[in-house]
């Protein structure tokens, strides 16, 4: 699962006056997080459902009902109960059943640890250029490129 996971280092650093960073965390099940997400239907608009709960973890995996829904892969899913918000998964995968939505995410401290490292070690998998020649605002697709992979906008 570590594919779905990818750590940047930015060719030059935002300040913490402008933006703090967040830290990765592990929740206990049953804990309250929320997911925010551009998903198919919402493209447009950002959705935070303030409040759903972690079902479980296992094996590296953490389930929780939050409404996802395609497009949320690659979502945070955030604990907001200290003082500063902890990003505690990714989500990767969901399904719904009867009335209710169950998304799977992985557990991340681990994995970043792991990521940390091996970028410490300048253990790279991939690099991009520090500029780009078009500055702004780039969509991502998937596939055909028809533009409802529910990917969502960065800036290079």
């Amino acid at each position: 699962m570590l594919s779905d996971v990818a750590l940047l280092q930015l060719a030059d650093p935002i300040p913490t006056s402008v933006i703090s960073p967040f830290t990765v965390g592990l929740p206990g099940s049953g804990d309250e997080v929320s997911v925010v997400s551009y998903a198919s239907g919402r493209e447009e608009a950002l959705s935070w459902p303030r409040v759903c709960q972690v079902l479980g973890q296992q094996d590296g995996f953490i389930a929780v009902d939050c409404d996802v829904t395609f497009g949320s892969s690659g979502a945070p899913v955030l604990d907001r109960s200290g003082y500063r918000a902890r990003i505690v998964s990714i989500i990767a995968a969901g399904y719904h059943e009867d009335d209710r939505t169950v998304a799977y995410g992985m557990q991340l401290p681990s994995v970043v640890d792991y990521l940390k490292a091996r970028l410490r070690a300048g253990r790279v998998t991939s690099e991009a250029p520090a500029t780009s020649a078009r500055p702004g605002v780039k969509r991502i697709t998937v596939g055909g490129g028809s533009g409802d992979s529910g990917a969502r906008f960065i800036k290079p």
